[in-house]
């Protein structure tokens, strides 16, 4: 891993929270941070030249995968302190066709590790993990569960 410190004085991106956009760059990869107000660490993937949503973090807290990836600080940004989220609210999921990994909204009829669908995608996804997001609700919903045989165009299944 390489950790790449975004600390640039002058441009609103000195204090202990910094709004920042983090970019998967040629080659992609992991990146890891903290979310601000928030102890535990949160990981992304970004295919080749991904961006992620602007996501307020701690300053300095993120870790790349990759030499070639980016975080492009947008500016300062107030700590989530007691009001943001501190559960996980969101699964991290991975397309079963092409390992392209997103969020979706945390549903409890899902469990880690489901072959599943989602709201804006045809294809199957696995549920790698839960995560906790600033905005679950910009992220699709999880609707069925993929069927086993067929790989990514198995039969739907619909959990009781």
């Amino acid at each position: 891993m390489i950790t790449v410190f975004g600390h640039l004085d002058g441009t609103g991106t000195s204090g202990p929270c910094v709004s920042v956009i983090f970019q998967g760059g040629p080659n992609g990869g992991t990146v890891t941070y903290k979310l601000c107000g928030n102890s535990k660490n949160s990981t992304i993937i970004l295919g080749v030249n991904q961006n992620s949503f602007q996501l307020c973090v701690e300053n300095n807290s993120w870790t790349f995968s990759d030499f070639f990836m980016n975080a492009a600080l947008q500016g300062a940004c107030s700590s989530l302190g007691g009001g943001g989220p501190v559960t996980d609210n969101a699964f991290t999921i991975e397309r079963t066709s092409d390992g392209f990994s997103t969020y979706a909204q945390f549903n409890s009829s899902f469990a880690v590790n489901q072959i599943v669908r989602i709201s804006n995608d045809i294809t199957c996804y696995e549920i790698m993990g839960t995560a906790v997001v600033s905005d679950p609700s910009i992220f699709p919903t999880v609707t069925s569960l993929c069927g086993q045989s067929g790989g990514n165009k198995g039969d739907v299944i619909t959990p009781a």
